[in-house]
């Protein structure tokens, strides 16, 4: 019995012992999980500060650099368009010299024709060989020869031609074909004192041809009704066009390829009215 009681007293000593033994080692792997976490949560908490320091550069960084990008742009931007405006303010004033000297030059060929073409808008082929040698009908002609008269049109400290590249190829063409016209008027009448029917001017087949050319179908229909006045007429016609066309170019509107076209067609039959106006001065 006693031996009995000695067993069971060191059993239950051993099993408090291996309880606690138990209790230990639990509550340490407990402890040094608890150090670990604490440690590993340290750990990532100051690498959790770092990136975020890191990332709070960088993005100071790239805010400065996406502004002085974004100044150095605007800079850019503002050279170019302080470029394109004092581009676009110095061809406009080129534009509107060539416009300017274009119709100047209309106006001193308007003004400066004899008063004869005036009147040939009223009178007949009769009208014309009965009274071409009349002492007024003489002094309305004026008594200049087609070189002198063609001085009138070839004012060489005119720079007409230096027009040409600002108010475009229509443009051009239209005042060609009014200073082509008048050059060959004065001329075909020059020649008509000895040859009367001249004097109906606009049967002249150059001339004809041109006039064709400068015109819309329902213009030269117009201009063929006509009894009386077809000079004024044809001048009012083409200035109006010439106008029309400046007012375009100012604005900056394309002319369309019928007009390019049109414009093609009136310089080479102007060119070639006038080559044979030459001819005819040299033959007269």
């Amino acid at each position: 019995m006693l031996i009995q009681n000695l067993i069971l007293s060191i059993l239950s000593s051993a099993g408090v012992s291996a309880a606690l033994t138990a209790t230990l080692v639990w509550l340490s792997r407990e402890w040094i999980s608890t150090r670990l976490r604490a440690s590993i949560q340290h750990e990532y908490a100051e690498k959790l500060e770092t990136f975020k320091a890191q990332l709070k550069a960088e993005h100071e960084i790239a805010v400065i650099t996406l502004r002085a990008d974004l100044e150095r742009d605007a800079a850019i931007r503002a050279t170019a368009h302080g470029a394109s405006t004092e581009g676009q303010k110095a061809a406009m004033e080129r534009k509107l010299a060539a416009i300017d000297r274009l119709w100047k030059r209309v106006l001193h060929i308007r003004t400066n024709l004899p008063p004869l073409i005036t009147l040939i808008d009223a009178i007949t082929v009769a009208d014309y060989a009965r009274d071409k040698d009349h002492p007024f009908f003489r002094k309305l002609a004026g008594d200049g020869t087609p070189e002198q008269l063609s001085v009138l049109f070839d004012d060489r400290s005119d720079r007409t031609e230096q027009s040409r590249p600002y108010v475009g190829e229509y443009a051009w063409a239209i005042f060609y074909c009014y200073e082509a016209i008048m050059i060959r008027l004065l001329v075909v009448l020059h020649i008509g004192r000895d040859d009367a029917a001249k004097v109906e001017w606009y049967k002249d087949s150059g001339t004809r041809a041109l006039i064709a050319g400068a015109l819309t179908r329902s213009e030269l229909a117009e201009f063929d009704q006509l009894q009386f006045g077809r000079l004024a007429w044809l001048q009012r016609t083409l200035e109006r066009k010439l106008l029309n066309a400046a007012q375009k170019v100012i604005s900056g509107e394309e002319f369309g390829v019928e007009s390019l076209e049109q414009a093609s067609i009136i310089q080479q039959r102007a060119t070639a009215l006038r080559s044979a106006t030459t001819r005819a001065q040299a033959e007269s």
